[in-house]
């Protein structure tokens, strides 16, 4: 009887534990949809759940204000939440000693040349192995106010500048995708 009453115990146990992996698998799975390679397989990051990439004409379309449209966009299925993808040949190559000098001239020209211009945050910080200037700002869109998280660097002597921007009163729930999404991101060189 003691033997049962411990091989109870022991699957009992057992298949706790099995449900309790399962659980922490199942939570832990990223909430991303896929990875996405660019630059030659030199950029790579996870494409939030939800989000697919953008027409050109949708790009157009979304992207009126000043400055170029981004090159490469995704957004989620209202098309209200968008992550952009942008290199810019610079007059002298840009280097990450000279990322400081960028972010001046930025903080210099943004209030002039973006709608309802105000900041939130300005500085410098790193991950996927490169440092990057940071932005976070607000602005007026066409569709009302909006929030914008803008992330700059050096890519092969050229600026790579990424942008994440949603209506403010999608921001509480679209921050942290969004985030995920753009730090998720790993540049590498590989020729």
């Amino acid at each position: 009887m003691a033997k049962l009453f411990i091989r109870t115990l022991v699957a009992r146990h057992q298949l706790l534990r099995g449900l309790a992996v399962s659980f922490v698998l199942v939570c832990a799975a990223p909430a991303y949809a896929q990875e996405i390679t660019m630059l030659n397989g030199d950029l790579r990051f996870n494409l939030p759940a939800g989000f697919s990439r953008l027409s050109d004409d949708e790009i157009r379309s979304k992207y009126q204000g000043g400055g170029r449209p981004p090159m490469v966009a995704y957004g989620d299925a209202q098309r209200n939440v968008l992550i952009g993808f942008n290199l810019s040949k610079t007059q002298q190559p840009l280097s990450d000693g000279r990322l400081e000098e960028a972010k001046a001239a930025f903080e210099d020209l943004f209030p002039r040349m973006i709608p309802g211009f105000r900041w939130n945050d300005r500085r410098m910080v790193s991950f996927g192995g490169k440092r990057w200037v940071f932005f976070d700002f607000g602005s007026e869109g066409p569709q009302g106010p909006k929030r914008n998280h803008m992330y700059i660097t050096t890519y092969r002597g050229d600026m790579l500048s990424i942008s994440g921007a949603a209506p403010l009163s999608d921001w509480p729930t679209a921050q942290q995708p969004l985030n995920d999404g753009i730090r998720s991101i790993r540049l590498t060189l590989n020729n």
